[in-house]
């Protein structure tokens, strides 16, 4: 919880056991996968601190994802897959953003 909640720019497995448990990334790769533990104290916190973040219990979060066509060759991030809106597999970009 404490990796999870913390300033660390990037979540994935390798960076939180390089924060909270250095040298023992195995130790956090066995909990994270063997163990069983209940995900609702931690749900509880991201929750708060979502709200917080957001403004408060009234507070609306929108979140949209956007595929853009591109063409060429020279687009970063542009990758072949289901494009919703060409209605087949094409090269597209994902942008995700929220309001």
């Amino acid at each position: 919880m404490q990796g999870l909640c913390s300033s660390a720019p990037r979540k994935s497995l390798q960076p939180l056991a390089d924060q909270v448990a250095p040298e023992k990334q195995d130790h956090l790769q066995h909990f994270i996968t063997n163990s069983p533990w209940k995900t609702e104290g931690l749900e509880r916190i991201v929750a708060d601190r979502a709200q917080h973040l957001l403004g408060g219990k009234d507070a609306v979060l929108i979140i949209d994802d956007t595929c853009l066509t591109k063409f060429g060759s020279h687009s970063v991030g542009v990758g072949r897959q289901y494009s919703g809106q060409a209605g087949e597999l094409d090269r597209v970009w994902w942008r995700v953003s929220s309001v």
